[in-house]
């Protein structure tokens, strides 16, 4: 859509004309922006709907915009990107822009950050119990002993044994002595 300054259409393709429903649009002489591609009565606002043409309009640059157009819990992401058309005096008089379904794209990078995140827990973390392995208890030992000597003050460290846990594995086998550690893990983490 080729959009004015003052958010009315000079231009649009195919695409943006099947948008169209006359229902929405006040004057169908000059239909806003944000009547067509969003059925509002007022301009885009908002962190789920920033403004691309009052983005490009400040900027004076091309811009690129995000809008969330999901709801009842269906994801649904459009990139728009602005480029600013000016007069021969340089002054932004109108914005080309043009929407792309970018949905898929997010899901795939949040996908992405959630294994991140898991793979960053599995790393520091016992899959066991779930409890902090001993890299992560090295780590946060280094950052206690560098707190306590930039405070003068005193830390302890607590060391817990499990009495005849040898005797448990031994006797019992592995599988007992894993349901022990991780009855205890539980209940440390009730503590």
């Amino acid at each position: 859509m080729v959009i004015n300054a003052d958010y009315t259409l000079a231009l649009m393709n195919h695409a943006a004309q099947k948008m169209l429903k006359p229902e929405f649009i006040a004057d169908a002489t000059n239909p806003k922006c944000y009547e067509v591609s969003h059925r509002r009565s007022t301009p885009c606002d908002g962190s789920e709907h920033p403004c691309p043409l009052r983005e490009a309009l400040k900027t004076q640059k091309t811009v690129s915009v995000i809008h969330d157009h999901g709801h009842d819990g269906h994801a649904h992401y459009v990139e728009l990107m602005a480029k600013p058309l000016k007069d021969n005096n340089g002054q932004v008089y109108a914005i080309v822009e043009s929407a792309h379904d970018i949905t898929t794209l997010i899901q795939a990078q949040e996908a992405l950050k959630e294994q991140a995140d898991r793979m960053a827990h599995q790393a520091s973390h016992d899959g066991l119990t779930g409890l902090p392995n001993r890299r992560l208890f090295e780590d946060r030992l280094d950052q206690a002993i560098g707190r306590s000597a930039r405070l003068s003050s005193l830390m302890s460290v607590v060391f817990i044994d499990i009495d005849k846990f040898k005797d448990i594995n031994d006797q019992m086998g592995h599988q007992a002595g894993d349901e022990v550690l991780v009855a205890v893990a539980e209940r440390l983490g009730i503590c």
